[in-house]
């Protein structure tokens, strides 16, 4: 298929990579920088104590302008055509700015300058360890954040920073401790060449890109396993079984669990029904292949589809059941979430096992009208898409975020990626087979699946 979206150009200034997507017809400029640190980042002494930093210090970081004058930079934002955010993941964190091209050389140098020479305000720091709490606490109103705690804990049995992303009391009370020294270091630490990599698009060309960089940027060079047991969520003890407790036997081929531990059970004495989720590992080839990458989007939509229809069409035990995909350098894993009434929910969580076992068989074949269909599905949502040149760089925005979290241990600035456009995706995924979402399935191990519940009642 002839590409017809615009690939992005790369570009090296004053040792840092930059992707740039020109359309000089374009009223509009985006300016994004992402930064490999995030949860996974965090603690990586199993102290816990940085658990939550990288949240904290987003919020610190959108405020270190130096022409905000020791303000929130909304007070400056607000009165120029601009809107800027920033967010917090479990291998980076990305910061970002769109607005009119009027507004360009404070864009550029807004985003630059904060990554490379922030300003940092005790005040300030103060003021969004208030904005932050008052996030984590809005998570902690839905009592569901202690069952996904309890399932990650198990999934992240030995890294400090990704199993505490749920643990919502944890940062909580690390907020209390972290000081102007803590943000001051860390950013030494994880804020160097190797790991940033910029993105600009719209009306702002490659030589303007490279002088922006060379201007504002200086090269900085930066500076255990544990098993699964008892953790605490939010003051309640709960037994973590092991990643490995289950028996390969177990998925549903009885029909019944008959590891004790599983399901993990976590009680809401005001629930009006049972939410449940399971999280499956995939083992994918290393180094990752794209054309395999683009098979397991197709191999998440069909298992949606599928449980869909035996769950909800024919036998009306679920209102939906989502389905997502999680690629990372940390394992691969397919995680199926949904609501049920109480009494149904042991029965769910088996059938959703019987149809991953089910599925495994050497002689199962997914029906070709449902691969069909998925495919289909794909292809609608990429031809509804006009790109314009920041609709652009997104999509390869996104696609590097992804190399990059299925290429952990490789600095972004040594990160060789190799950008697929979206007309070529949509030819990976067309050319998968029956055969191929067959082996998805038997990649799929369910010995090491890890599932649980929250409701009123233990069922």
């Amino acid at each position: 298929m002839k590409t017809t979206t615009a690939m992005p150009v790369k570009i090296d200034a004053a040792g840092f990579n930059a992707y740039v997507i020109s359309d000089t017809l374009s009223k509009m400029v985006y300016v994004c920088a992402i930064i490999r640190s995030g949860f996974y980042n965090e603690s990586p002494d199993a102290t816990d104590h940085e658990s939550g930093i990288n949240h904290l210090f987003e919020h610190v970081l959108l405020n270190a302008w130096r022409k905000c004058n020791k303000k929130q930079c909304a007070l400056f934002w607000n009165n120029h055509s601009a809107n800027y955010n920033g967010s917090t993941h479990m291998q980076y964190v990305e910061y970002h700015i769109t607005g009119l091209d009027s507004e360009t050389a404070d864009m550029v140098d807004y985003i630059t300058q904060i990554i490379n020479n922030p300003h940092f305000d005790a005040k300030i720091i103060e003021a969004e360890k208030a904005a932050v709490l008052n996030e984590l606490k809005i998570v902690q109103n839905n009592p569901t954040h202690k069952l996904y705690h309890a399932l990650y804990s198990c999934v992240y049995s030995d890294r400090s920073g990704l199993r505490n992303e749920t643990n919502i009391q944890m940062q909580i009370d690390n907020l209390k401790r972290i000081t102007v020294a803590d943000i001051v270091e860390y950013h030494k630490r994880y804020y160097t060449s190797e790991n940033i990599t910029f993105f600009f698009a719209g009306n702002i060309t490659k030589s303007a890109v490279i002088s922006a960089l060379t201007r504002n940027m200086t090269r900085k060079r930066g500076l255990d396993n544990r098993g699964c047991s008892a953790v605490t969520i939010d003051g309640d003890k709960v037994l973590i079984p092991s990643f490995r407790a289950i028996s390969s036997n177990v998925a549903g081929r009885a029909g019944r669990n008959t590891n004790t531990n599983f399901p993990i059970f976590i009680k809401n004495p005001e629930a009006k029904n049972t939410t449940f989720a399971i999280i499956l590992p995939v083992f994918q080839p290393s180094p990752p292949d794209i054309v395999s990458t683009h098979h397991f989007y197709l191999f998440e939509g069909i298992i949606g589809v599928e449980l869909n229809l035996l769950l909800r069409t024919k036998n009306k035990l679920v209102y939906g059941v989502g389905v997502q995909s999680y690629l990372s350098t940390n394992g691969n894993m397919i995680v199926i979430t949904g609501s049920c009434i109480d009494k149904n929910v042991m029965r769910i969580l088996n059938m959703c096992l019987h149809y991953m076992v089910e599925h495994q068989h050497p002689q199962h074949r997914v029906p070709e009208k449902i691969i069909h269909a998925e495919k289909g599905r794909f292809a609608m949502a990429e031809y509804r898409q006009t790109r314009t040149a920041i609709q652009n760089i997104a999509y390869y925005q996104s696609f590097f975020t992804m190399y990059a979290r299925m290429n952990g241990s490789v600095p972004l600035a040594e990160l060789k990626v190799p950008f697929v456009s979206p007309e070529q995706m949509l030819c990976d995924i067309e050319s998968a087979s029956a055969t191929d979402m067959r082996k998805m399935f038997q990649s799929t191990d369910i010995s090491k699946a890890v599932y649980g519940y929250i409701g009123k009642h233990k069922q």
